[in-house]
């Protein structure tokens, strides 16, 4: 019976996955940045900045200031055993997940912007981009799953190309 209890033991903690943690911060949830533009032109130029990253729109409600992305493919990285970037111009850094004693294979990530706007007063604007949705697939699953226990990031490189176009 101990050596039974002894080899699922063995085996269920074989297949047991693993997150190695971030050793950065990164941005954790929402971003906010003030505009010292009107709300009409922060939502002209977002529009133009979507365009020019090929980030196609699901939902616009101009009333509300809401623009969502559709779910899209990100620019994502891991970090290096010094904390650094592997791709430093990565919009999304994903936690390494060990799977069955082997690192995941990760082939893309996807998520979605969702950013709302609100007139503070004729020369300001209230500016606050959320990424959420993420999903993941790997070599071995083609479709996109959501990260369960990892917990990816958004690395800041999106939000500073957002700011210089409504700064």
């Amino acid at each position: 019976m101990k050596i039974l209890l002894l080899g699922f033991s063995l085996f269920f903690l074989g297949c047991v996955s693993a997150v190695i943690r971030l050793r950065n911060p990164y941005i954790p949830g929402l971003y906010e940045q003030v505009s010292g533009k009107s709300k009409a032109r922060v939502w002209n130029n977002l529009f133009s900045f979507f365009s020019r990253n090929g980030l196609s729109v699901r939902l616009v409600d101009s009333a509300s200031g809401l623009i969502k992305s559709s779910q899209t493919n990100l620019p994502w990285s891991y970090e290096n055993k010094k904390g650094k970037l592997n791709n430093p111009r990565a919009w999304v850094v994903v936690e390494r997940i060990i799977y069955k004693n082997k690192p995941l294979v990760l082939t893309s990530v996807t998520g979605e912007w969702n950013i709302r706007i609100k007139a503070l007063n004729d020369s300001q604007t209230y500016v606050v981009v959320n990424l959420v949705n993420l999903r993941y697939n790997t070599p071995l699953d083609t479709s996109y799953q959501p990260f369960l226990r990892a917990s990816p990031r958004s690395t800041g490189v999106f939000e500073k190309m957002l700011e210089e176009q409504i700064k």
